[in-house]
């Protein structure tokens, strides 16, 4: 097992590198303000892959160079559900009034809850909507900007959600039907 940390710029916060081995896909945890060079150093000296960025909690000291780090390689970044809140916050501190977030698997439904629940326009769109352009790069970082531009834009239609009495009765009635199954 290969545990590597090394200090931020800001703050003295670590970023850590783990991987199972040198020359394997490793998990970067907490890339904080001033990381980039240390981490590149990091990952050249291991010939480490990075497969995702781990965030332990959702302040500015551990996440201030997720965007770089992930749209660089094109990894995804895994927060603990309970930080949601705290994007919220930020989000409404920023002023931001909608949102639009691609329904994918079922990532989307705590966050897509929250943010209507706080208030947020929230487009639930479905992912065909946004692979209409061809020779368009892919990463989580490169699609996320594309949807907030097709969101400006006008350009995205939200898909049906039903309310949320509704949500909860379906719920039941699948989870009822696979008992059955059984």
């Amino acid at each position: 097992m290969l545990v590597t940390g090394f200090p931020a710029e800001a703050f003295g916060t670590n970023c850590y590198v783990v991987a199972a081995a040198p020359g394997e896909q490793c998990l970067i945890v907490d890339p904080g303000i001033g990381v980039l060079d240390a981490l590149d150093e990091v990952l050249a000296e291991h010939r480490l892959q990075p497969a995702a960025v781990l965030l332990t909690h959702g302040h500015l000291d551990h996440t201030f160079s997720v965007a770089p780090v992930c749209g660089a390689r094109g990894i995804p970044a895994y927060v603990h559900p309970a930080d949601l809140e705290m994007l919220a916050d930020w989000l409404q501190a920023c002023g931001v009034t909608t949102v639009a977030m691609e329904s994918t698997g079922v990532y989307w439904i705590a966050l897509f809850e929250l943010l209507e629940r706080r208030g947020f326009a929230v487009c639930l769109v479905d992912p065909r909507q946004t692979r209409h352009a061809p020779g368009r790069p892919k990463s989580d970082v490169l699609d996320c900007q594309w949807i907030q531009r097709l969101h400006c834009y006008g350009l995205l239609a939200a898909s049906f959600r039903p309310a949320d009495q509704v949500v909860v009765l379906r719920s039941y009635l699948r989870q009822r039907q696979m008992l059955g199954r059984c």
